[in-house]
């Protein structure tokens, strides 16, 4: 990843892509939405009829529509910076989306895709849509949440513990979350652990700059110690990704020497894991 990042929110930005972008956005879609069902006992059946909240969908909603199509009751994208609907990418790229999904899932109704295609919008009578911080959403909705679900975007909040209590309130009793996390510097993955060497202030002020875009740099255990603060009754988190050994060997020497940083001396093992998957449930 190039390591400036625009003061732009990416979900801002206008989106001029071709055919090919719209073929591998639309089956990257699916990919999301077969993650996330296969995250969940009995699948398909499992989300009929359930109230389903996606936080930081990115640059389309297509992942949710497919959903809300397999028959979720109430869906709801919310995210600080909520795309906006481009006539000019949303309508083909949810067109080849219902255009897939007879062969992904036979027999689904795709009535929420055609919503938003006819109407050239995020129809709000088949989504719902928060553009808000999640610390807030829970003042901005009153439904609770059977199942929550993000990808690659508890790192980039501002106020974690604020927004996991917020989380909290919005699940159902007995609901469950499912939270892929990505806790690389994203100015460059190669080198995932970089900005664990500012110190705090320097740090504050790279994350305003690039919307924290950069991540929030929050650890693994840092982030489930805060989701069980925060109430959820049964956490657990399963690493998919580790930083290199050879990066580690390089870099933790480096780490040591930087006393101004809170990660200073912190234990090489909980350095390692670099991506997960939080599975919450309250």
């Amino acid at each position: 990843m190039n390591s400036t990042l625009s003061a732009l929110p990416v979900n801002y930005s206008p989106v001029i892509v071709g055919e090919q972008e719209i073929f591998d956005d639309a089956e990257y879609a699916f990919r999301v939405a077969e993650s996330y069902l296969a995250c969940i006992s009995g699948g398909v059946e499992a989300i009929r009829g359930k109230n389903i909240l996606e936080i930081g969908p990115g640059i389309n909603l297509g992942a949710l529509l497919i959903l809300k199509c397999l028959g979720a009751r109430v869906v709801c994208a919310a995210d600080r910076f909520l795309c906006r609907f481009q006539s000019g990418y949303h309508v083909p790229l949810y067109s080849r989306i219902k255009a897939l999904l007879p062969n992904k899932f036979p027999g689904v109704d795709s009535f929420a895709l055609d919503r938003c295609i006819q109407g050239e919008s995020h129809c709000e009578e088949v989504i719902l849509c928060k553009e808000c911080a999640l610390e807030e959403l829970a003042d901005e909705l009153p439904s609770e949440f059977d199942l929550t679900f993000s990808n690659a975007v508890f790192e980039h909040l501002y106020l974690p513990f604020q927004a996991f209590l917020a989380l909290h309130r919005l699940m159902a009793d007995g609901g469950c979350g499912y939270h892929q996390v990505d806790f690389r510097d994203h100015r460059h993955f190669d080198r995932p652990l970089e900005y664990l060497l500012h110190d705090e202030f320097t740090f504050n002020d790279l994350l305003h700059r690039c919307n924290a875009e950069c991540g929030n740099r929050l650890r693994p255990h840092e982030m489930h110690a805060m989701f069980s603060a925060a109430g959820f009754r049964r956490i657990s988190f399963v690493a998919n990704m580790w930083a290199e050994s050879e990066y580690l060997q390089k870099f933790v020497p480096r780490l040591r020497r930087c006393t101004v940083t809170p990660y200073a001396f912190m234990d090489v093992g909980l350095l390692q894991e670099i991506s997960g998957r939080f599975h919450l449930e309250k």
